[in-house]
């Protein structure tokens, strides 16, 4: 966009291109032209952004079956018997339920007894991502699970044990596929 310079027998004055959009632009100007596809072409990019987010979102909608398959890596140390307890509680009707309340179990970490967490999709994904980072002071030792989708899928398992309408368990060793195992 180059400024002109027009001389007349009074002044010297710049005449400029009008800015884009502006509308003092000439009707021969083809910025206007420009400006709408530049806006058309945000809309699209826009739209596609957001259905993009939209299917990742609905994408991370758990999988029962698929939960219980991961959660056999947490059979190691929790059951979904009501009143099994091993190292860690037992997480039967575990949706709902206040952090720290499984009834018998005792050997919950003084950090876990005071929070006041109530145990739901969002605060077991927090829990399940990395608990030491959400409960500062918990003696859970695993490092969390960094997959959304694993962590999804094992919540939902929870839910659907807390509903009595869990899947049946695959047959394989408890330490097949579990979601936080690192590479080596």
């Amino acid at each position: 966009m180059k400024s002109t310079l027009v001389v007349s027998n009074r002044c010297i004055r710049v005449r400029r291109p009008a800015r884009i959009g502006s509308r003092s632009a000439s009707p021969h100007d083809k910025s206007g032209i420009i400006r709408r596809y530049r806006s058309t072409v945000f809309a699209f990019k826009m739209a596609a952004a957001l259905i993009a987010f939209f299917a990742s979102t609905a994408n991370a909608a758990g999988d029962p079956e698929r939960g219980a398959r991961a959660f056999q890596a947490c059979m190691i140390c929790h059951s979904v018997n009501a009143g099994e307890h091993s190292t860690g509680p037992s997480l039967a009707n575990l949706m709902s339920r206040k952090a720290g309340t499984a009834e018998g179990f005792a050997q919950y970490s003084q950090a876990l007894k005071d929070t006041n967490v109530i145990w739901n999709e969002n605060s077991l994904d927090r829990w399940l991502s990395g608990p030491r980072r959400f409960i500062p002071g918990t003696s859970m030792a695993v490092p969390g699970i960094g997959d959304a989708q694993a962590r999804a899928d094992v919540i939902a398992y929870l839910k659907a044990v807390s509903e009595n309408m869990a899947p049946a368990m695959p047959k394989q060793s408890p330490m097949a596929g579990t979601p936080y195992r690192r590479s080596r």
